[in-house]
């Protein structure tokens, strides 16, 4: 079709692509290098393979924290001059929303995003379990699809709520209306999640691991291990 650019906004590029084409691809981690076992075999050899060769052809690639950046020249060893750091940022729409008749009137703590081992989720529940005679009014709302490896079952029990799912048009609401956002991880290229819950002006448990640091500064409460149930609870 004669275009000059072509961008990918996620980790791959075509296979052919004529050379006068200018290519740019963005990584926004690689935790699939870093810890394959994390991931299955057809994902390892998809994730590393391809897009380590989409990094090497591109001439461009945008990573979204100085640490990503680092981890891509640590493990693709490509031109340091080609890879531009363009943090991300929350949309405009996460706010804090004073309309009290739309905000959620239970008290909880909230996770959102893709559930991975690396984030803790089991611990999280454990650490809740642990404070829950002394805060009984309180849940545990954990959201998101579950692509543990292997498989981790998360129940509905006793406080503890799992959706897979949450409406787009909710999340500001349930950001807004939570008591506490929980975000850990041993591993994030960047976290944007925590970020939302900034906007909104909820209080944020994380741990800083690899990017988080860099990229939630000095707003949120710190643990030091995320696998310390007692720390987190």
């Amino acid at each position: 079709d004669g275009i000059d650019i072509f961008f990918s906004p996620s980790y791959i590029l075509p296979f052919r692509i004529p050379k006068e084409i200018k290519t740019a691809v963005a990584i926004h981690d690689i935790s699939y290098e870093a810890h394959p076992e994390w991931y299955s075999w057809q994902n390892r050899i998809l994730l590393r393979w391809v897009s380590k060769k989409s990094a090497k052809k591109a001439d461009i690639i945008f990573a979204c924290s100085e640490f990503t950046k680092n981890e891509i020249l640590k493990y693709y060893r490509v031109k340091p001059e080609k890879i531009f750091v363009i943090p991300l940022a929350a949309e405009n729409k996460f706010r804090p929303i004073q309309d009290e008749q739309k905000l959620k009137k239970d008290k909880f703590i909230f996770y959102v995003g893709a559930i991975f081992q690396r984030r803790f989720i089991p611990q999280i529940i454990e650490a809740f379990k642990k404070i829950k005679n002394k805060l009984p009014d309180y849940r545990l709302l954990i959201a998101g699809p579950n692509y543990t490896q292997p498989f981790i079952e998360i129940k509905n029990e006793d406080g503890v709520i799992y959706k897979d799912y949450i409406k787009e048009e909710d999340l500001v609401y349930l950001y807004n209306s939570a008591e506490l956002f929980i975000w850990l991880s041993s591993y994030e290229g960047f976290g944007l999640p925590p970020l939302e819950a900034m906007a909104c002006g909820t209080p944020v448990l994380s741990t800083k691991k690899t990017s988080l640091a860099e990229v939630l500064g000095d707003y949120p409460i710190w643990i030091d291990s995320p696998e310390d149930i007692s720390e987190i609870s």
